[in-house]
């Protein structure tokens, strides 16, 4: 009647585990942020084709500016009637907490630029096209081409490196 009791757990079988969970995170963690990238890319296009629209009815309204003059550029946040909730910086750009969006026209048509660390886009409305053409410029990281890559479904042209 000498039984012994094995009481916890080994050195090795305790490796194991904590080597399956390192494994676990490592494929579940690229996932996660690709995710969370994905629900913040959803914030920017929304904003994107809000501005995009709002910048149409005030040159539909009052037409282009007549100069390319800094004094003749047309800032979103003097001529929009929906607000990007954000604060505004000195040059006009509205600053949330994923992005900055510089947004306004002049005489040659209208532009959106939104910057991230990741990625950023430029989306152009030229005097005289009635359409919007969509740049995604990927800053060389994996997010920003992962990101570009999902957009060329919807029309997006993705652009390796910086503008």
């Amino acid at each position: 009647m000498n039984k012994k009791i094995k009481a916890g757990f080994t050195l090795i079988e305790l490796l194991v585990v904590v080597l399956i969970i390192g494994i676990l995170a490592a494929v579940a963690l690229p996932q996660y942020q690709k995710a969370v990238e994905k629900s913040r890319l959803s914030e920017a296009l929304l904003n994107i084709s809000t501005m995009e629209k709002q910048l149409d009815l005030y040159v539909l309204e009052n037409g282009y500016a007549k100069s390319n003059a800094e004094a003749d550029y047309i800032y979103y946040p003097n001529v929009a009637n929906v607000e990007i909730p954000g604060d505004i910086d000195n040059d006009g750009a509205i600053v949330t907490q994923n992005f900055t969006y510089y947004a306004g026209c002049h005489s040659n048509g209208c532009s959106i630029e939104v910057v991230n660390t990741n990625y950023s886009f430029k989306v152009s409305h030229p005097k005289g096209n009635s359409n919007w053409t969509r740049e995604c410029w990927d800053l060389y990281t994996s997010m920003g081409e992962y990101i570009c890559e999902s957009l060329t479904s919807q029309g997006w042209a993705h652009i390796e490196g910086e503008y």
